[in-house]
């Protein structure tokens, strides 16, 4: 019992494990250089370039390369769980200035709930342009693409403002901005999307700090790298000092053995360059002239090129002899005899077919020909139908119909013609043409009178030349004989014969006797010697010349050789490989129970596993099923919700998401689906940011009514295409807000904005146009709740039949409310919307008129409905 108490109490003493410990004892091994910038990599500080290159000039001085600053520091690393400078209290509120992006027209605010925000619109109304910039600014697998607005000659600059709210209020600017960390705190998913987070092998955007750390440690050791490399390179630089030193010496081949290992002393013995020197170089020069005139170079440079020539003139006649070997010849002859044998067996096993007494030489080679031509020529009558003859064809050469009997003939014709036994006799012509042309471009002018070595052998050796001459004719002469037996198809075997290459033997060897004769009474010798010694002595005048620059390229290759091993402390696999087996213990199999437990929520259980991967300090994952890419198994929906629960689940992890959008989530969905997606949403907007850009009614309905049910807060915004210009917000409007349209209050309330003497021109026109907006969602809203008593209502996808008795139109309010309704919409844009109306900029008395035609027709609605209920 006393045992196990003290192995409890053992077991209690020792520190527990965590991810934050685990890399304090991955830095503690680090050299000093990378625990720095370990440290400020922890400590969630910026990682810019001067911290690059302090971290770099540290790893020099730990190399020995710099020397060592006084007073380092003792590095003390802890892991900070907000590295990166992310917020921990942030919202998104609007994006607002719009320009440029694809042709969402300008000046619209799109503003954001804490929890969930719907933003409806129907296909082409300007959604897929909104998410195009958020792609642009936020974390996302989507497409980025944004393009300017083609319609118009001078395109906007690309330009959006995003405002967020948290411990204080401040915005950021598209594109100026991209690189803010708030921008990273939240995600798009869109159906591009879809497919990379199915198919691809995706990168964790987010995970714990500490995880993180890796990616950036590798990101840091990348940057001193590449700074190291530079360096390296150019003390590697080519210093061209043998261009320096014409000719070869002792003091050269020092120079160009040049290593980390040279040291200067090696070069004493060559210095000082003296007076001495310059005597003895003088004296050396001075013997060197008076043996030149004794030289007989000339002599020698001519038959050594005799000797060349020869060596091309053996050269040929070997090859020329191989063609006319008894080995060669034999299987010349039997190319002959197979070309022979297959055309008899072609003929005999086709031709008998074709014999005529009323033509004759069938089966012959012309013959052949002719079918073939013919076969060549019927292709092009028409290769697009069926091959000729058909009934209607005529023959080709007297332009006569075509008896069926006839047209047999000509099928037969082509028949044989792709006959095995013809394709034979083809292949065999062919090896016979390709053994013709071989000897007939056999060259065998080897030896023209015209060349310097026949005019040399004619000048010395007459006979050698007349004897190689004759042997040149006989091998000419046994060239035709082999050429015409191919031609002519004859069979018997020719005789072989090799020309004689004994006699340019003893040629060669003779020339090599003068040559040694001639060298051995040249003063070539004790001239090449004399100048070694002149050389030597020219070069250590160089060295003293430029001694400097041969100082500073043994100092490079030094400085060289010691910053290649301070390479090795930039260990990046050290990096990926801690980076790997702490995302194992702390991040694979979390992220596993999470995609998990999505698929379970959103009836997703396929059976679908995760194989983690490693690279650079960055961990990857990718989605298999069964062996197989997931798009390959699952139908359109199951892959819609599987990549869903990959794209939440990564969210979900990464400890600093604030806000996740979606564009049409649910393309492809059955509404149970929908539905489901719809209440996993909700349930997420209580945590973060949910913001759903959708043109699916019935989905815009299923969102709004679980938050009904369950208390939610959510907005929804309308965005729509006017005129043909897509992006037109409508704030606020949905059934959540139609209690608001009922009457003119809203448009109202902006008509008094608008109003107040302090108004800038600006706002003024920006709350009037408002204000028409406002007011064409109380004409909407007075159709549906006056008109159709909400038997129909927007953003609903059921019909109220059973009360249909409710609806009253009468015609002469149906088409007063119509005119209104238009001449609202003409204002609301500040523009004239048809050709048939003056342009006029709407203004307060405009607006203020249009409010009071409203009341009165909601009014004499509403009496109309009591006279008729």
């Amino acid at each position: 019992m006393e045992e196990n108490n003290t192995a409890q109490q053992a077991a209690a003493d020792q520190p527990t494990r965590t991810l934050e410990s685990d890399i304090q004892l991955f830095t503690a091994k680090l050299p000093y250089w990378a625990q720095f910038i370990s440290q400020k990599i922890l400590s969630g500080e910026s990682i810019d370039d001067e911290i690059y290159d302090q971290a770099y000039h540290l790893l020099l001085e730990d190399a020995g390369l710099k020397e060592k600053s006084a007073g380092r520091e003792d590095i003390n690393i802890s892991c900070s769980t907000n590295g990166g400078g992310f917020r921990e209290n942030l919202l998104l509120s609007k994006v607002s200035e719009v320009e440029g992006i694809n042709a969402l027209v300008a000046g619209q605010a799109i503003e954001f709930g804490k929890n969930l925000t719907i933003i409806y619109g129907a296909n082409g109304s300007g959604k897929s342009g909104y998410i195009r910039l958020l792609n642009n600014v936020f974390i996302t697998k989507g497409e980025k693409k944004i393009l300017s607005n083609i319609h118009i000659d001078n395109p906007l600059d690309k330009k959006a403002v995003f405002s967020f709210q948290g411990d204080s209020n401040f915005e950021l600017e598209y594109p100026k901005d991209c690189d803010n960390p708030a921008f990273k705190q939240f995600s798009v998913f869109d159906e591009k999307a879809v497919h990379a987070h199915l198919n691809n092998k995706n990168q964790f955007e987010f995970r714990p700090a500490g995880l993180m750390y890796f990616a950036e440690l590798s990101e840091a050791y990348k940057a001193i790298e590449e700074r190291l490399n530079a360096a390296i390179q150019d003390h590697s630089a080519i210093h061209n000092l043998e261009g320096l030193f014409d000719g070869e010496s002792e003091v050269k081949n020092v120079i160009n053995q040049i290593s980390s290992k040279t040291k200067v002393e090696h070069f004493d013995r060559y210095r000082p360059f003296t007076d001495e020197d310059k005597a003895s170089r003088k004296t050396l020069e001075e013997q060197k002239a008076a043996l030149v005139a004794l030289k007989k170079d000339k002599e020698i440079e001519d038959l050594r090129q005799q000797k060349k020539f020869l060596a091309d003139l053996k050269a040929g006649i070997v090859k020329a002899n191989r063609f006319f070997t008894v080995e060669q010849l034999t299987k010349a002859q039997q190319v002959i005899v197979n070309a022979v044998d297959k055309a008899k067996l072609a003929t005999q096993n086709s031709v008998e077919q074709f014999q005529s007494e009323k033509i004759s030489a069938i089966g012959g080679k012309e013959w052949r020909d002719f079918i073939l031509a013919t076969d060549q020529f019927a292709k092009l009558q028409h290769p697009q139908v069926a091959p000729y003859p058909t009934p209607d064809d005529a023959c080709l050469l007297c332009n006569q119909p075509l008896s069926e009997e006839a047209r047999k003939l000509v099928s037969a014709y082509w028949t044989f013609i792709k006959s095995k036994a013809e394709q034979d006799t083809a292949d065999a012509q062919k090896d016979l043409e390709n053994a013709l042309k071989a000897v007939k471009d056999l060259n065998l002018d080897l030896l023209a009178d015209t060349t310097v070595l026949y005019k040399w052998l004619s000048d010395k050796k007459p006979d050698a030349l007349a004897a190689i001459l004759a042997d040149l004719l006989k091998l000419e002469d046994a060239k035709k004989a082999l050429a015409a037996q191919i031609e002519n198809r004859g069979t018997s075997l020719l005789t072989g014969f090799q020309a004689n290459l004994d006699l340019i033997e003893e040629l060669d060897l003779d020339i090599d006797q003068q040559i040694k004769v001639l060298e051995e009474s040249d003063a070539t010798k004790e001239i090449n010697a004399l100048s070694q010694k002149i050389v030597l002595i020219n070069h250590k005048e160089k060295l003293e010349d430029h001694f400097s620059k041969i100082e500073k390229a043994i100092a490079d290759a030094q400085w060289v050789s010691i910053a290649s091993k301070g390479k090795t402390s930039i260990n990046k696999r050290d990096v990926t490989n801690k980076e790997k087996e702490l995302s194992g213990i702390y991040f694979n199999q979390a992220y596993i129970d999470h995609f998990n437990a999505e698929c379970s929520t959103l009836d997703g259980n396929f059976g679908i596993s995760i194989t983690h991967s490693g690279s650079s300090g960055t961990s990857y994952r990718q989605l298999n099923l069964k062996g197989k890419q997931p798009a390959e198994v699952l139908s359109e929906g199951e892959q819609k919700v599987i990549s869903l629960a990959d794209f939440l689940s990564e969210t979900i992890l990464s400890g600093i998401n604030k806000g996740v959008v979606f564009d049409d989530p649910v393309t492809s969905l059955d509404e149970g689906r929908k539905a489901q997606i719809a209440g996993r949403l909700v349930n997420e907007s209580d945590k973060r940011q949910v913001i759903v850009f959708t043109h699916d009614l019935v989905f815009v309905s299923q969102l709004i009514g679980i938050c009904k049910d369950h208390g939610k807060e959510h907005i929804c915004h309308w965005i729509e295409q006017r005129e043909g210009k897509p992006g037109y917000i409508s704030l606020k409007n949905s059934p959540s807000y139609e209690k608001e349209y009922k009457t003119a209050e809203k448009p109202r309330n902006f008509y008094h904005l608008a109003k107040k003497d302090d108004c800038p021109a600006a706002m003024r026109e920006m709350y009037i146009q408002q204000g028409f907006t406002a007011l064409r969602t109380c004409y909407e809203t007075l159709v549906v709740f006056g008109f159709f008593n909400g038997v129909v209502q927007r953003f609903i996808e059921r019909v109220s039949v059973d009360s249909m008795d409710k609806v009253f139109i009468d015609q002469d309010l149906k088409k007063e409310m119509m005119e209104s309704f238009g001449l609202c919409c003409r204002y609301m844009e500040g523009h004239s919307h048809s050709d048939q109306y003056a342009y006029k900029r709407p203004n307060l008395e405009d607006l203020d008129a249009e409010i009071k035609r409203y009341d009165e027709i909601r009014i004499k609605i509403n009496n109309f409905k009591k006279t008729v209920a």
